[in-house]
């Protein structure tokens, strides 16, 4: 049975996925990636075999399995960590089985106004934690903390991670994006803590320097 169905929501977020899911597979985890958004940011960063069909198959790509199936029952049971990125598309239905929801955005107003306040309505029972994601940070007088207070959805500060704008990342994400590799050169140490953070976010258990291994391979293209 998964132990994580995360559901990201806002911007593309396809290149920490990717990682964070690579990352997860060299320390034992399966892991299954769906891309159920409006881009379909993460499709565009798998081969696609010829002949097979995501949106109803499964396909593995470097120890990492790929979708664009709904996630189903099955699912749940086959796979440690699921990871489902929705975009700026509404699917109460589907996030309703996550147990954590990261949002993402920049400080662009016409993307974090975009959010859904997809806050869980169960009352007391609700156990998904919802965490904010702040991608391209530049310095100036639109911080963090007015971006958390505009969007109107309660994050504790310890819930809300920033990655400042970098060309390397940036580079990176794009060699992703075109060539399927998912090797970090140069990849900065604030990407770097903020995918370790993630791994310990959804596996406490894990020794971080099991985690701090599986990052060098992940970032060698192994």
């Amino acid at each position: 049975m998964a132990s994580n169905i995360v559901a990201y929501i806002g911007i593309d977020n396809f290149d920490n996925i990717l990682y964070l899911a690579r990352i997860l597979s060299k320390l034992g985890k399966k892991v299954l990636v769906i891309d159920n958004s409006d881009s379909m940011s993460v499709l565009y960063s798998i081969p696609q075999p010829k002949g097979m069909n995501s949106l109803e198959e499964i396909i593995t790509y470097r120890q990492v399995d790929f979708t664009r199936q709904e996630i189903n029952q099955e699912m749940k049971e086959e796979y440690d960590d699921i990871l489902i990125f929705y975009g700026f598309l509404e699917k109460e239905k589907d996030i309703s089985e996550c147990n954590r929801i990261v949002f993402v955005t920049d400080q662009y107003r016409y993307n974090y106004s975009r959010i859904p306040d997809m806050t869980c309505e169960k009352g007391d029972q609700c156990q998904i934690e919802q965490d904010l994601l702040i991608k391209d940070v530049a310095p100036m007088k639109i911080t963090p903390e007015i971006i958390v207070e505009r969007i109107g959805i309660p994050i504790r500060k310890e819930n809300v991670s920033v990655l400042y704008h970098d060309e390397r990342d940036y580079t990176n994400s794009l060699v992703c994006h075109y060539n399927g590799s998912f090797g970090l050169k140069g990849i900065s140490k604030q990407r770097k803590a903020y995918l370790l953070e993630e791994v310990k976010k959804l596996h406490p258990d894990i020794d971080i320097h099991l985690s701090r291994t599986a990052f060098r391979r992940m970032r060698k293209g192994r």
